[in-house]
């Protein structure tokens, strides 16, 4: 079954659901500015490097080795299988 090219797999999806909240709160810090508490910042600090570090590892998945990988994994499947 072909699948639409909004929805090509649950991964991409979750990796721009990220990638949307990664944006919409750089843009909240940027553009919101609001007071904070001193536990409050490092609170928010820590997050935010949390999020940057996993656009990071979804950056190397697509676009590093992992994806290369799969795709050989692919190809060799579909020669296995014969199709």
């Amino acid at each position: 079954m072909e699948r639409p090219f909004w929805f090509p797999d649950l991964q991409t999806v979750i990796a721009g659901t990220m990638l949307l909240l990664f944006g919409a709160a750089l843009f909240m810090l940027l553009f919101m500015p609001m007071p904070l508490t001193e536990a409050a910042g490092t609170l928010l600090t820590a997050m935010v490097g949390m999020l940057v570090a996993k656009i990071g590892t979804m950056v190397d998945f697509y676009f590093g080795s992992s994806a290369t990988s799969k795709q050989k994994d692919d190809t060799i499947q579909k020669l296995t299988s014969g199709s």
